[in-house]
């Protein structure tokens, strides 16, 4: 429909507003059908989106969940589908961080990592919350997992100093300033 249409168009160009309330209504219009849950994935996709960048943290958390409700992988599957669980899983954890809900998010970013130990955004997610909450045994950890996941990146040898830094290991966090810059 023409109201959907512009709603992506929106969404697509940053008018995220817009699209917002433009998929607010379609959303409803699928909630009287039936409710939220009813509503096409590509529209509750589009909509939690939209949300959040509109700060609807709790708008998009729904979305998510009920997304990620849907997708549960058949008893035949194949593994594309699991990915595609984990990776709402990793946007919902996401949104609840941002949301401020810190331990749902620890939880589900930690779900990420079980189900997929490459996701390395998983444990840099994971880095961060655990630092600033100044557990650097485990933000350590987090990046040094994170490194393990993706070791071709020294990006994450830089993040994984300054975290060194942070918890007071200067000697151990220059060696790995000094691995990133023959790395690069």
């Amino acid at each position: 429909n023409s109201r959907f249409s512009r709603a992506f168009r929106d969404l697509v160009e940053g008018r995220y507003d817009k699209a917002y309330e433009s998929l607010e209504k379609e959303v409803q219009y699928w909630g009287g059908r039936g409710g939220t849950d009813s509503a096409p994935p590509l529209v509750l996709w589009l909509h939690g989106l939209s949300a959040a960048h509109t700060d609807h943290y709790d708008v998009a958390i729904r979305d998510l969940e009920i997304l990620l409700a849907r997708v549960q992988p058949a008893a035949d599957s194949s593994n594309e589908v699991p990915l595609v669980n984990n990776e709402f899983r990793y946007m919902l954890a996401a949104l609840r961080h941002k949301a401020g809900q810190v331990d749902q998010a620890v939880s589900l970013y930690q779900q990420v990592v079980e189900a997929d130990i490459g996701h390395y955004m998983a444990h840099v997610q994971l880095a961060r919350i655990y630092e600033a909450q100044r557990d650097y045994p485990r933000a350590v950890q987090e990046r040094q997992n994170a490194i393990n996941a993706n070791p071709d990146d020294p990006t994450l040898l830089v993040d994984l100093g300054v975290t060194l830094g942070k918890a007071g290991m200067m000697p151990q966090a220059e060696s790995r300033f000094q691995a990133a810059y023959e790395a690069n």
